[in-house]
């Protein structure tokens, strides 16, 4: 599974895409505890009780679709990590 980090997240991970080995779909959070291994900040996001919460923190797009916790990410699917978007 390919993922597209960007800022502020990309300096969390050190560069611009990382790949997570899966062979089957996982939910976010699995895939925000699975990048937790490694880089512990997204433990506490993966942890959220909500995805208002998460969105207030990392927004989650999955072939340019917001995601929330308990969507299901496909090997091939696209996915972004990107910060949240204020609005107005």
């Amino acid at each position: 599974m390919r993922i597209t980090v960007y800022p502020p997240y990309r300096n969390v991970v050190g560069q611009d895409v990382i790949d997570v080995p899966t062979d089957e779909p996982i939910s976010a959070r699995d895939l925000l505890l699975r990048l937790g291994k490694q880089f512990p900040q997204f433990v506490t996001l993966a942890n959220a009780k909500d995805d208002e919460f998460l969105w207030g923190q990392l927004t989650i797009h999955v072939n340019e679709e917001l995601a929330g916790l308990a969507t299901l990410l496909h090997p091939d699917d696209r996915i972004d990590l990107l910060p949240p978007i204020a609005g107005g």
